[in-house]
């Protein structure tokens, strides 16, 4: 007997290219870091966008549920790395920007020393 062909529930369509999804088991969340930089949250079960949480300035390369902390992290073509607090729902909000190869002037390393590393990019 073969198996019953899964259902189709819904189709998520932020607008622009998906590069990763994380998915949140506690609120049945499905998040997707994307090519407009926002991390769009959607309902599992509806396919609703129900969360948007932006504040980096360039495209999404990653999105990680952390489920004991309650947050989110993003990585970004911009460099950082953002962790959200999931408590607050809808409205995520930023708790934690990080900047590598950052000096403690909050300089970016490669503008102190230009060897500081091999590559080109803000990573």
């Amino acid at each position: 007997m073969a198996a019953a062909a899964p259902k189709h529930v819904a189709q998520l369509d932020p607008g622009c290219e998906t590069n990763g999804l994380s998915y949140d088991a506690q609120t049945a969340t499905l998040f997707a870091a994307t090519g407009d930089g926002i991390c769009h949250g959607y309902d599992a079960s509806s396919g609703k966008e129900t969360a948007a949480c932006s504040g980096h300035t360039n495209y999404l390369h990653t999105v990680v549920v952390l489920p004991k902390s309650r947050q989110l992290a993003t990585g970004s073509e911009d460099g950082t790395v953002r962790l959200w607090d999931l408590r607050s729902g809808a409205r995520a909000s930023c708790t934690c920007t990080l900047e590598p190869f950052s000096g403690t002037d909050g300089e970016p390393t490669e503008r102190r020393n230009a060897t500081a590393r091999s590559v080109s990019t803000s990573w």
